[in-house]
């Protein structure tokens, strides 16, 4: 007496990268940077303004700190 037992197993194709989809894309910012049609057209605060804050900031700091030498040429 044989007892057997089969399990089918179906292989499920894995879903397949859009890859001609990506390529195309890359292309076409590709074209855009050479033509340059992508230009940064905001001000130059707003470009910079991460680097302008910081410096003010420390401008007025150390201005706060040395009072003595704002009031040291104005006295002749």
């Amino acid at each position: 007496m044989f007892n057997t037992t089969l399990n089918i197993l179906q292989t499920v194709q894995a879903p397949v990268p859009d890859t001609q989809t990506y390529i195309q894309r890359l292309e076409q910012e590709k074209a855009e940077k050479l033509r340059g049609d992508k230009g940064d057209n905001r001000s130059f605060f707003a470009k910079y303004w991460i680097y302008i804050v910081p410096l003010v900031i420390f401008l007025m700091i150390s201005s706060a700190t040395n009072p003595e030498t704002q009031g040291a040429s104005g006295g002749r």
